[in-house]
């Protein structure tokens, strides 16, 4: 992970939207830190196809 970063957000809750940088092309990788420090990485997401990505 690493190429290229999308803009950092610190959300309350909820749902965020995303938008990639366009030099990432459309093989993205995800992580996201939550509240409680526990992280949760997804590799190689197809963003082209992928509209939405839900993380528990």
């Amino acid at each position: 992970m690493g190429r290229g970063s999308a803009r950092r957000k610190r959300l309350a809750g909820g749902s965020a939207v995303v938008r990639l940088p366009r030099e990432s092309g459309c093989e993205v990788d995800v992580r996201a830190v939550f509240d409680d420090n526990s992280v949760l990485e997804r590799g190689r997401i197809d963003s082209c196809r992928a509209r939405e990505i839900a993380l528990p």
